[in-house]
């Protein structure tokens, strides 16, 4: 990386979600929003294009002991030298062979150069977004009616239906 890149490279972390689950879990509402007054915004992964070409990779963290992680990149590493033995490069291709690197180590895959073209056509917010949830709260069922008659009147309209408020039984800590 350089200074070029460094300042338009982004980091966004996200949370495993359930497929069809409208409520979230407990710890979600309670630690990252602000005690069930947040909302969470569920995105549909599976309608992300992941071409070969492109810079963004959506990966699920392992979390893992230091040797644990040593030992999944020893293992890719590994499978990746198999591979290059078995294509015999001659030393003018070899570079093939590093590039190569990214796909069989784990979550680091690393592209060079900026897909060309912008994101695909299918790519919108409408196929990303499965649904909306709002946290759990006293309110939450006024909280529901009010957001989905906001969405209505905007060009947002196709959200109205995909807004849901948890029913996740949470009292808010004190302190």
């Amino acid at each position: 990386m350089n200074q070029e890149t460094l300042v338009n490279t982004y980091v966004l972390c996200l949370s495993e979600h359930a497929p069809g689950d409208t409520d979230g879990v407990l710890s979600m509402w309670r630690s990252y929003a602000s005690q069930g007054h947040g909302l969470a915004i569920v995105f549909n992964t599976r309608s992300v294009p992941d071409p070969p070409q492109a810079p963004l990779r959506i990966a699920k963290v392992i979390y893992g002991s230091t040797q644990q992680r040593l030992k999944i990149l020893q293992d890719g590493l590994v499978e990746w030298v198999k591979v290059t033995k078995f294509l015999n490069l001659p030393d003018n291709q070899l570079y093939l062979a590093s590039y190569g690197a990214f796909f069989f180590i784990p979550n680091l895959k690393f592209k060079i150069a900026p897909v060309l073209g912008g994101s695909p056509g299918s790519l919108s917010l409408a196929s990303l977004v499965e649904f909306i949830l709002l946290g759990p709260s006293i309110s939450s069922p006024i909280a529901q009616a009010a957001f989905r008659r906001v969405l209505k009147d905007t060009c947002l309209k196709d959200f109205e239906d995909r807004v849901f408020a948890s029913t996740i039984p949470l009292r808010p800590t004190v302190g």
